[in-house]
């Protein structure tokens, strides 16, 4: 295990899940009387007692590792690990209302967060914030180095946005009310959500077969029924196991297009708790669940269970 700084950091970076690399950079950091060695020494202990709760959450208020616009951090090991930041709720956020050239709410407000030391480590991203996509461009010139999970709502975001600089995202979940479509330079992405009302059929099918080698999981949302001919593109996700569905209502056809058509060979995981099925369309697909050769697991919401 390397001992100086930078190369610790370079560790972390290529197993920044691996508790390790943070205990030796917490030794070191202490020795040098930084108060972020403390704090990693406590949070990757199993438990803690109250006075050491207490010194933590003091810790977490020392100048120079709080974060001070996020809505709220979750720390992990000395650094934060999730972080929601919403325009909004930002001092000086009316400021940047419009734009000033190349300078937005994201380049003013979001950066200053995401540069923070103690976002180095950053694994999740919440941002809420308009228009989508001057997130999307800060984030693909400057992304943090370990950032696999990224969650955006917004009114409307342009996709030709997604740059290469978040080619290691792993998880992408949309939220908004207009979508205009691009191929995603995402060759990591194993999960996606996609708001279906917010695109046409030809642009979610360019969305999805951008991605379609790796796609695992995808749950898309629609303020509109969900029809068979909606769930059509999902059919050319070779590698799709998991599907969740949240809608307003459901209809027959697409209960027949999930039992019938090629998903039935796919699918592990089928969630429509909240996807507005009917008991009716619900008890059509419980008797059609045979169908499925590889489901393992079933959700169709309460009182609609088998």
């Amino acid at each position: 295990m390397p001992t100086d700084r930078e190369s610790l950091m370079a560790a972390i970076d290529a197993a920044p899940d691996d508790p390790g690399a943070y205990g030796v950079l917490g030794d070191l950091l202490s020795h040098e009387g930084d108060p972020r060695g403390e704090l990693i020494t406590l949070q990757l202990s199993d438990r803690l007692t109250p006075p050491q709760r207490a010194r933590e959450a003091t810790l977490l208020r020392t100048r120079g590792l709080r974060i001070a616009r996020a809505t709220r951090a979750q720390w992990r090991w000395g650094f934060v690990h999730t972080l929601a930041f919403e325009l909004t709720r930002a001092d000086g956020w009316e400021a940047w209302r419009v734009p000033d050239g190349e300078r937005t709410w994201a380049t003013e407000l979001l950066a200053a967060d995401l540069e923070h030391p103690s976002c180095r480590f950053l694994r999740e991203l919440f941002v809420e914030g308009d228009p989508g996509e001057v997130a999307l461009r800060l984030l693909s010139s400057r992304p943090p180095g370990v950032l696999r999970s990224l969650h955006l709502v917004c009114n409307e975001v342009d996709l030709a946005a997604v740059g290469a600089g978040l080619r290691r995202l792993e998880r992408l979940v949309l939220a908004s009310q207009l979508v205009t479509p691009a191929a995603l330079p995402l060759p990591s992405l194993v999960d996606l959500q996609l708001p279906m009302d917010a695109l046409t059929a030809t642009g979610t099918a360019l969305v999805l077969g951008s991605v379609a080698k790796t796609l695992r999981s995808v749950t898309i949302t629609s303020l509109e029924p969900v029809d068979g001919d909606l769930l059509e593109p999902l059919a050319e996700l070779p590698g799709l196991t998991s599907l969740t569905i949240r809608a307003d209502t459901m209809s027959r056809s697409a209960v027949d297009a999930l039992t019938e058509g090629p998903l039935r060979e796919r699918l592990e995981q089928l969630d429509v708790s909240r996807s507005g099925l009917t008991a009716e369309a619900a008890q059509r697909l419980l008797k059609r669940a045979d169908r499925f050769s590889r489901l393992s697991s079933l959700l169709l919401g309460e009182g609609l269970e088998p």
